[in-house]
């Protein structure tokens, strides 16, 4: 919370310019004659700022997450059926609720952001991403929908999409294949939405360094620090083949012979599984990386 008063700001009636907070009653008070000069807010939940005697702002923070920013007035119902009020008086807030969520979300852009928004957070919640990744990925999602350029694409493909930009943007290590697993549509058409978000919005493919999916597989196999200097070698030595290719398969053949070189063994299933592949990809790879280095290894 913070409460914020320029020098400029007196109170309209004696001139006065210290206030007093009465957070019991949501009260902001003139320490002087006594005049409300604002009622019924959450001290304890809001966002003040008082920058004039003109401007004065009361509310939550303005939020990329909701399709309107967070700044349109909302009619809650839940509380209506533990109130005092007649049936009849119920009903109309009812309608009225129903009303203003039509009138606020009238256009069809209003309802593309609001399904797609409501995607991301699904998304967000299912793969335990940071808040900072859910912002981005619907700046990323509002920046598409509002150039209309979704004909022929479905908002799940272009949502699921969105989230993996955003981790990548934010060198999040999540595999591709973990964003496909949650989302309600498949690898091939969430490819879709990330070339149309690359393409609509002018931005080259992002490119993270492959290191930082190491500590997660790593973790997943339980796997000594040993085996992680070991890979991390490996992968410096055959930097050249991560062009076009999936770093996550490389990666897991990297520690994969590590753990045969260092006598550590893990099955090729227990890699695959962790890295979110195939056992017949992580072999194709291990192929790969070992002509490369020229290291003879048993497997």
């Amino acid at each position: 919370m913070t409460f914020i008063v320029t020098n400029t700001l007196k109170c309209p009636e004696c001139g006065n310019i210290n206030f007093h907070r009465d957070f019991e009653r949501g009260e902001i008070t003139c320490t002087s004659c006594g005049i409300v000069l604002a009622s019924s807010i959450d001290l304890n939940d809001t966002n003040w700022k008082i920058l004039s005697r003109e401007q004065v702002r009361v509310g939550p923070s303005i939020s990329n997450t909701l399709h309107d920013y967070g700044l349109a007035t909302d009619i809650n119902v839940n509380s209506i059926n533990n109130s005092s009020l007649t049936l009849r008086e119920k009903l109309k807030i009812a309608r009225l609720a129903r009303w203003h969520r039509k009138v606020s979300m009238s256009n069809s852009l209003d309802r593309n952001l609001t399904q797609g928004f409501s995607e991301i957070q699904r998304l967000v919640n299912q793969l335990s991403l940071s808040k900072s990744v859910h912002e981005l990925a619907c700046r990323i999602y509002r920046s598409v929908a509002s150039k209309r350029h979704f004909k022929g694409r479905s908002i799940a493909e272009v949502a699921s999409a969105s989230v993996f930009i955003a981790c990548k943007k934010l060198g999040m290590p999540r595999m591709f294949n973990e964003i496909v697993k949650h989302s309600k549509v498949d690898k091939r058409k969430v490819i879709r939405g990330y070339h149309l978000i690359i393409n609509t919005l002018n931005e080259k493919p992002i490119v993270n360094s492959p290191e930082i999916y190491i500590p997660r597989i790593m973790k997943a196999l339980n796997c000594s620090p040993q085996i992680e200097d070991k890979a991390r070698g490996i992968i410096e030595s055959v930097r050249p083949l991560f062009n076009g290719k999936n770093p996550v398969s490389l990666i897991a053949a990297a520690i994969y012979i590590s753990c045969l070189i260092t006598g550590q063994r893990k099955s090729q299933h227990q890699i695959a599984q962790a890295a979110g592949i195939t056992e017949v990809t992580l072999r194709k790879r291990m192929r790969e990386i070992l002509n490369k280095i020229h290291v003879e290894v048993k497997i």
